[in-house]
C-alpha cells in the first residue's frame, strides 16, 4: 500500500491555488486593456438630443436638430449630455464712460500716487486729462492739465527727473492756437497724483503725434523720440512731398532735456 506524503501534498495545493489566482489576475487584465464597444443601435444613452453634445468611443458630436456632425475627439466614454452648449463668458463687462475732453487720441495707465491703483493720463484735444483709480478699477472724476499745446496726440509716463515720482511727457500737434508750430510737454509728479506746469520743447518738425521715451545712448538718463512730419512752405499741413522727421532729445538726467537733433524717418 502506497505511503502518502503530505508536505508533498500541500506543496501541490498550493501552486495549485497560486495558478488559480494567476489565471484570475490574467482575465481581469485582459479586460481591462479591451476597448469600449460603440454604442449599441436603439440605446437610448447614445442617441442625440437637439442640441446637443453626444460623447461616443473617440468622438463628440454635436447636433442640431436632425443633422449630426463629427466635432472633436475627446473621450472615452459614452454619455449624453442633454443640455445646450453655452457660449464662452465675455472677456470683458460692459464699457463705464467717464467725462472729459472731446476728441481723445491716446492714454496712459500707471500708479500716479503710490496707491497701489492704476491711473489714467487722456491726450485730448484741450490737452491732458488725469483721471486718479479707486478700488475696484473705477476712476475718480478728471482733472484737466495744460499739455503745452493743443491737439495733444499721444502720452506717455516715465520718471524723466529719477525721483522715484512719475512724471508726464505728451506730443501736441499744435502750439496754442498755431499749428505752424508743434510742442512736446514735459509736466513733473509730485508723487500725489498732482502735477507741476508744463514745460515744453521743441520737437524739431511739425505736427508731432506719437512719442517715446527710453536710454537711446546708453547714460542712464531717459531720452525723447518724436515723430514729425515736414511742413508745406506756410507751416499749415504735413508736405506730401517730403518725408517725415525723427526728432531725438536727449535727457540730462533731470527732466530736462536738449535740443532736437532731426534724421530722416525714411518714409
Amino acid at each position: 500500500m502506497a505511503r502518502e506524503h503530505p508536505i508533498q501534498n500541500r506543496i501541490v495545493r498550493i501552486l495549485l491555488s497560486m495558478a488559480g489566482v494567476l489565471a484570475i489576475l490574467v482575465t481581469l487584465f485582459a479586460f481591462a486593456e479591451m476597448p469600449e464597444s460603440n454604442p449599441r443601435a436603439g440605446d437610448s444613452s447614445a442617441q442625440p438630443t437637439p442640441g446637443g453634445v453626444i460623447v461616443a468611443g473617440d468622438a463628440i458630436r454635436k447636433t442640431s436638430g436632425e443633422s449630426t456632425s463629427l466635432h472633436s475627439q475627446t473621450s472615452h466614454r459614452t454619455q449624453s449630455i442633454d443640455a445646450p452648449v453655452s457660449s464662452p463668458l465675455p472677456l470683458f463687462l460692459s464699457p463705464v464712460n467717464y467725462a472729459g475732453a472731446a476728441h481723445a487720441r491716446a492714454v496712459a495707465v500707471a500708479d500716479l500716487n503710490h496707491d497701489g491703483h492704476a491711473d489714467v493720463v487722456v491726450a485730448n484735444v484741450n490737452g491732458l486729462g488725469v483721471l486718479l483709480g479707486n478700488t475696484g478699477g473705477t476712476l475718480q472724476a478728471g482733472v484737466a492739465y495744460d499739455s503745452g499745446g493743443s491737439l495733444a496726440y499721444d502720452v506717455k509716463v516715465a520718471d524723466l527727473n529719477q525721483d522715484g515720482k512719475p512724471d508726464i511727457v505728451v506730443a501736441n500737434e499744435c502750439a496754442h492756437d498755431d499749428c505752424r508750430y508743434t510742442t512736446v510737454g514735459v509736466l513733473f509728479g509730485k508723487g500725489d497724483g498732482t502735477f507741476q506746469s508744463v514745460v515744453t520743447y521743441d520737437p524739431g518738425g511739425g505736427f508731432a503725434d506719437s512719442i517715446a521715451v527710453a536710454d537711446v545712448n546708453g547714460d542712464g538718463k531717459l531720452d525723447l523720440v518724436v515723430s514729425n512730419c515736414n511742413l508745406t512752405s506756410n507751416n499749415t499741413e504735413c508736405s506730401s512731398a517730403l518725408r517725415g522727421t525723427v526728432g531725438v532729445l536727449l535727457g540730462n538726467g533731470d527732466g530736462t532735456f536738449q535740443s532736437a537733433v532731426t534724421y530722416d524717418s525714411g518714409g
